[in-house]
Parts: structure tokens; sequence; C-alpha cells
């Protein structure tokens, strides 16, 4: 058993050491180099130890690390990702609906954010192609969501892939993550050339002092004035919040109702925040001892962050009924309720929102 992502490769100590039977090796930061050499060394009998970017339990030793996390991949090297062996288990052997990357990492420090990156890497345009290519001709996709941090933080490879992809041709249904600070003209135009119909973009609080306090540096006029660009370009639009974040005030809630009335998206992705391993938030929390690392490993707390299990359940009814009275239409399907996220049933779920009603008196 091999695990990977932002939470082994913070915790990774933590989690060998809590499961020493079920977990054999930890792939820290990017794996796309240390996986197929864990692989080769494995059916051939060489050491591990050799391999950058693993950790492992050493017998008497205990969990070691071969070296520092891989922060970087040669994405450029890399072959275009191919989706044969997922679209065989699938009906009609297609998968109508699929996501892709074309960068990874964001040149933002925003402090809810897991950025283990710290610098963005970007593939080129002619290898995204090719996979948008076999997604569409092999896997018979015709919504695609480019599912970046933020598509347009290098403005000139965000337009090549674009481009390559308008080369394709076909009824393609685009989206896209981005920001609101790089909804510049350039990028509508050539996102609307090669299909694009949707944006999916952080909005996380109608408060600037809040955002400011998240580390998001993002004024209300360079909101209203992307929003403008967005609506004049007639694309449509889901905006990302969060609740929960340390020190809202029910005026930060009032803001956020009134800016997203004003936006009116199609769409709100609403959540709780979290603290998750490879932000700001949980080393600071470490350090002050207000967080262990082992809570990382509690199954009944799906999520962990500063509040109490009623302040949890506030911000999760404050969450759903932001969602179910401004949702007109869903454009990203994929997004998990907060009841899904912190595995509320039904009457749970109601509870929250009877929670959120009576606080907001709305």
């Amino acid at each position: 058993m091999i695990v990977g992502g932002p939470h082994p490769t913070r915790l990774w100590k933590t989690l060998l050491q809590a499961y020493p039977r079920e977990i054999d090796y930890a792939c820290l930061g990017a794996a796309e180099v240390s996986l197929p050499a864990l692989f080769q060394a494995l059916s051939q009998g060489e050491p591990v130890s050799r391999i950058k970017g693993i950790a492992f339990l050493a017998g008497d030793l205990g969990a070691r690390a071969t070296s520092r996390p891989l922060l970087s991949a040669p994405l450029a090297d890399l072959p275009p990702v191919r989706y044969d062996s997922l679209s065989e288990q699938l009906p009609g052997r297609k998968i109508p609906r699929a996501y892709t990357v074309t960068g990874r990492g964001c040149t933002s420090w925003c402090n809810f954010c897991s950025n283990l990156w710290k610098k963005p890497l970007y593939r080129p345009a002619a290898q995204v192609q090719e996979e948008v290519r076999h997604l569409l001709e092999d896997c018979g996709t015709r919504t695609l969501a480019l599912y970046d941090d933020a598509l347009g933080m290098r403005p000139e490879q965000a337009r090549a892939v674009l481009a390559a992809i308008r080369e394709l041709g076909g009824d393609l249904h685009l989206q896209a993550v981005t920001r609101f600070d790089l909804v510049s003209e350039d990028l509508l135009a050539a996102f609307s050339a090669a299909g694009g119909r949707d944006l999916l973009v952080g909005l996380e609080t109608g408060s600037a002092k809040l955002r400011r306090r998240m580390n998001k540096h993002l004024p209300d006029g360079v909101i209203c004035e992307a929003v403008e660009r967005i609506r004049g370009r007639g694309l449509r639009l889901a905006v990302y919040l969060m609740f929960g974040y340390p020190n809202e005030s029910l005026e930060d809630i009032e803001a956020t109702r009134r800016i997203v009335e004003k936006i009116n998206p199609e769409q709100t992705l609403s959540t709780v925040f979290d603290i998750k391993p490879g932000d700001m938030m949980i080393e600071w929390g470490l350090l002050a001892g207000t967080l262990r690392e082992k809570s990382w490993l509690d199954l009944n707390r799906p999520l962990i962050n500063y509040q109490s299990e009623r302040e949890q359940m506030l911000s999760a009814g404050i969450a759903l009924l932001f969602d179910q009275r401004y949702t007109r239409e869903v454009l990203a399907p994929e997004h998990d309720g907060a009841d899904q996220v912190l595995g509320l049933s039904e009457s749970r779920a109601a509870e929250a929102k009877a929670l959120a009603r009576e606080k907001l008196k709305w």
C-alpha cells in the first residue's frame, strides 16, 4: 500500500506510525518520479533507500524519509495522461465529464489552502492538447473542466493551451477554475473561443477585511470589474464560499450575502473552513499547541478547525442555506455540500440549517 498527497507529505511520520500494518510507503510531494522508481526497485529487489521523496518504516529505526518532499516535477517530460482503463469500466465506455490540469500550484498564498508547491509548474500546450484529444475522440468527453488551482497565472501559457484546445474543434463545453484577479479580456477571449462557457472562481467571503486575514488580498473593485467582464462575454459563473473562518462575524456573513446577490452567480460552492496539512494554519496551530498531528488520524473528525461541534454545525448550516438559496444552475456537480463533508445525516443537516436560520434571522 502506497499513499501520497498533502496529508502524507506533511504528516508522514505520524501516519506511518499509526498504520504500520496498512501502509508500506508514502510518496512525499510530487510522485511522478518517485513512484515509478519505487515500482522498479521493488520488482528488481533493489534498495528503496536510494529513491528520493519516499518514507517508510525501517524496523527499529522507525519512520524515516529518504529526502525532503519533492516539490518540483518534470511536467514537460511526462506523457499525456491516458484514460482507457477508466473509460472501459464506465457505461458505454465513455467519460462524458472529464477533468484535466494545465498547471500545478498557485501564485497566491491564501492561508486556508494546502499549497505545498512553493511555485507553480506548467504543462506545455502540446501535451495538454494530446490529452484533450484523447478524451474527446476516445472517451466521448463533451464537458471538460480545466481544474488548475487558477487558470491564467502565466497568461501566455494559458492562451497557448486554450488555442491548442480550440484547434481540436468539436462541440466542447469547457469550464475552468481561476481567480478574479486573473480574469483579463485576453484570457476570456481565448477561453470563449475554445468553447469556454463556465468559470469557477474563489470568492470565499464578501468581507474585504476577512479576505485580508485569509491572506487573500482581493479588493471589492477587482471582483466587480472581473464579474462585469465575465458577464460581458455571456459566461456563467460559480463562486466558492467559505464559512467558519476564525473570528468570522455576522457582519462578515451579511457582507457575503450582499455581494453574492450583486454577483448573482449560477451556483455557489459553499464549504466550512478546515485546516489542511500543508497550509499555514496547521503550522501555527501545531506551534501553539492548539492542534495535534494525531487529530488528522481521527476518522470521527472529518473536518478540523478551531470550532466547537455546535459552531461547526452552525457554519455547515449557513453553507447549506447559501447553496440552497443562491444556486440557480448546477455547473459543478462534483461539489460536496457541507453536510457531505461533515457526514451529516438528513436530520442533522436539517438541524444545522435551522440553527443557521435562527442565527441569521433570514
